[in-house]
């Protein structure tokens, strides 16, 4: 299908979702002053296009799963394949081949029981057409999760109030809630589409609607699940993006963090273990922009020794789960 360039109404209904993925579309409509039929309407255009879906996620943070980036330097005739076969795996999320079809990466939410996450790295080191494979583990998001970046900005404060105020209010007081048989086949239900009605999530899930309602309730009180809302960059006027790989001098990477973190072009940004220990995915309108925030923005930052500039060529999966096809960065 044909790209859909984002109209203001798109913009405010992609802003709505950042704020909050499961909110009705009669609340969204009331704040947007359109109708619910319209907003509908909005929003499965854009699915259907693959330029706006939400979907359920773990927050790790909360759970302690173990968070790993996967670097795999490839031959260029391979990397459709791998980026394909990563995409399939259920514990990877971004998976976009970068540097001309060079390399491919993504973020790997290990099982706790492969804390190393051995298993997935060791097959992946097996794979024809890989030359080389780079695993750091996170040890800190400074830009992503539910307080994750907005490129839109549409709504006004009171418009934002009205939607954040109306969505379950989120504690991080005491432990997790205990684990449920129902959270494995609901949370891979949430990864293909968060906006799934009760009822089609208790068939799914095998349980009734009232069981579904309460257990994820529950599960979003406790900061374990999230929704996150996957937009298409480009159809905001984000044409180039790019991983931003950084060694940065230990003693100054609380200071580079936080200047990356309040940059408006980062996406997302994380803490690793590695030489290269600080990540960046950045989204600009060109590679004019780019320059500017890879040299006058980053590279003039005190400690910051080196950058590598990977930028993204095709995207294999985007956070949740997604039928096979090949998508734009």
């Amino acid at each position: 299908m044909d790209s859909v360039i984002f109209d203001d109404l798109d913009r405010g209904l992609v802003h709505a979702l950042e704020i909050d993925g499961r909110a009705p579309f009669s609340r969204i409509a009331e704040v947007l002053g359109v109708s619910e039929s319209t907003v509908a309407r909005r929003y499965r255009r854009l699915r259907a296009h693959g330029q706006c879906r939400v979907v359920g996620v773990r927050d790790v943070r909360r759970t302690g799963q173990p968070t790993w980036v996967l670097r795999a330097r490839c031959s260029p005739a391979a990397t459709d394949a791998i980026g394909f076969a990563l995409a399939d795996a259920p514990e990877a999320a971004w998976v976009q081949g970068c540097s001309a079809g060079t390399e491919v990466w993504c973020s790997v939410r290990a099982d706790p029981a492969d804390e190393h996450n051995l298993a997935l790295t060791r097959r992946l080191g097996r794979t024809p057409g890989v030359l080389a494979v780079t695993a750091v583990r996170v040890l800190r998001v400074v830009v992503g999760g539910p307080q994750s970046f907005s490129f839109t900005s549409k709504l006004s404060a009171a418009q934002q109030n009205a939607l954040a105020s109306a969505a379950p209010a989120v504690s991080w007081d005491g432990p997790p809630p205990e684990p449920s048989t129902l959270d494995a086949p609901l949370l891979r239900a949430l990864s293909v589409d968060g906006r799934a009605s009760y009822a089609d999530l208790a068939r799914t899930c095998r349980v009734s609607e009232a069981a579904v309602r309460r257990r994820l309730d529950v599960l979003r009180r406790a900061g374990v699940v999230f929704f996150e809302q996957e937009t298409d960059l480009t159809a905001l006027g984000h044409g180039t993006t790019a991983l931003l790989w950084m060694t940065v001098r230990p003693s100054r990477v609380a200071a580079v963090s936080d200047a990356v973190a309040s940059h408006p072009a980062v996406a997302f940004a994380a803490v690793t273990t590695g030489a290269v220990n600080l990540s960046a995915y950045v989204a600009c309108r060109d590679v004019g922009e780019l320059y500017g925030v890879v040299v006058d923005g980053f590279g003039a930052l005190d400690g910051v020794e080196h950058i590598d500039t990977a930028p993204v060529a095709v995207t294999y999966k985007r956070e949740g789960t997604v039928a096979r096809g090949r998508r734009r960065g």
